[in-house]
């Protein structure tokens, strides 16, 4: 498996996670994982952060209910 493949594994994972602990509205990786997947891929070409604060970084600042 390549890296864009793994990171956004790991991005759709957390994502379900956070929709069943109720954080973010069912159906949000159906609706979103044109852009989820466009995160991995941006997340590889410019590298530096662990996979788990881009994707963080990415989440709270547009989706996360509070």
């Amino acid at each position: 498996m390549d890296r864009k493949m793994g990171t956004a594994m790991d991005f759709a994972y957390q994502t379900g996670v956070l929709e069943t602990l109720g954080n973010l509205p069912e159906g949000f990786y159906k609706e979103k994982k044109a852009e989820i997947r466009a995160w991995a891929e941006e997340h590889v070409r410019n590298g530096g952060e662990s996979p788990e604060d881009f994707y963080w970084k990415k989440i709270e600042k547009d989706y996360i209910r509070p």
